[in-house]
């Protein structure tokens, strides 16, 4: 019994750790490109109130980050 309770005092939190670490792990892609969009976002915005006329193209790269 006392063993058994050992057991369950260690692996619960270590089980917890690494589901913890898979979520992150799991979720760190989506946020990483939801930052690029919002930085792209904010430069383009930048752009926009400093030329109101600026045009770009559609699959136009050159706007770089």
């Amino acid at each position: 019994m006392r063993n058994r309770l050992f057991l369950w005092l260690l692996a619960l939190p270590l089980v917890l750790s690494c589901y913890g670490c898979w979520q992150y792990y799991r979720t760190s892609e989506l946020t990483e490109s939801l930052d690029s969009i919002k930085l792209l976002h904010a430069k383009a915005t930048q752009l926009l109130q400093t030329d109101p006329n600026i045009t770009m193209k559609f699959g136009d790269t050159s706007l770089s980050i």
